[in-house]
């Protein structure tokens, strides 16, 4: 249903992004991609991906704290592929800090990324996508979004409002008929970050990297087990696609039954 659409999915070089890119090519959506990363590593994984699922890629380095970069990654999606009929927002900046020493820098930075650059793409594409009658945009918003958790203000007050987000474009897309805005909640997912302070434990402790990984998740995530990175990309993929076209305005839970404890 989604083949031959094209996705324009931002910070997605790595991690749940990459996933997400997989995910929409294994249905045959064509990808403008976004992040930050050497050319001939982004080369390879864009060659891998066209190979393997036979769609076409790209690839657009633009900035998402500057407003003419973002709207020149926009133009560049649309230039390339005619159309921008998927939007994910899963770029993001964060800080480790508590409220006292949380830099003034970071804390601009991240709600630049995580909040005004969604913004921005939000209100380009849109009229794109109502010239076609068909959108689909999914922000990454984070079980975060919905209670808090120390050290992470920035984190926490800018998921928040990407819900907020969300749900107001979902308000004004309630008579389009086939264009969305959802959010997708996920707990906790194994990152770079996560993986080296889990392995940095194990050697310090002397102790297994599952041993390891049950104690760096205490007070993270209560199920004690990472989510899945494919988990929540076919929760996205699945958000895109036409059995989710009366479902606007969610923010879309997979924690492990985080929210609930």
């Amino acid at each position: 249903m989604l083949k031959g659409k094209t996705a324009l999915v931002t910070g997605c070089t790595a991690g749940l992004g990459f996933a997400t890119v997989r995910e929409l090519a294994g249905e045959g959506v064509n990808v403008m991609m976004n992040g930050f990363i050497e050319a001939d590593q982004i080369d390879a994984k864009r060659a891998a991906v066209e190979k393997e699922f036979g769609i076409k890629t790209a690839y657009h380095g633009a900035d998402l704290t500057q407003p003419d970069q973002i709207e020149d990654l926009v133009a560049a999606t649309k230039k390339t592929f005619g159309s921008v009929d998927i939007l994910i927002n899963n770029a993001v900046f964060r800080n480790f800090a508590s409220i006292p020493e949380m830099p003034l820098d970071g804390w601009n930075r991240a709600m630049a990324v995580n909040v005004t650059a969604p913004f921005l793409l939000t209100k380009m594409v849109l009229p794109l996508m109502r010239e076609t009658g068909f959108g689909r945009i999914v922000n990454m918003c984070s079980t975060m979004s919905l209670f808090a958790q120390k050290d992470r203000s920035d984190y926490v007050t800018t998921k928040t409002a990407l819900l907020g987000l969300t749900r107001a474009t979902a308000y004004e897309l309630m008579h389009d008929d086939d264009i969305t805005c959802n959010g997708v909640c996920p707990g906790s997912i194994y990152t770079s970050y996560s993986g080296g302070k889990i392995k940095e434990m194990a050697a310090r402790e002397g102790i297994t990297e599952d041993e390891a990984t049950k104690i760096f998740l205490q007070g993270r995530q209560p199920s004690l087990r990472f989510i899945p990175d494919q988990h929540v990309a076919k929760l996205i993929v699945f958000l895109c696609g036409p059995h989710a076209q009366m479902i606007k305005g969610s923010g879309v839970v997979i924690d492990d039954g985080w929210h609930v404890t």
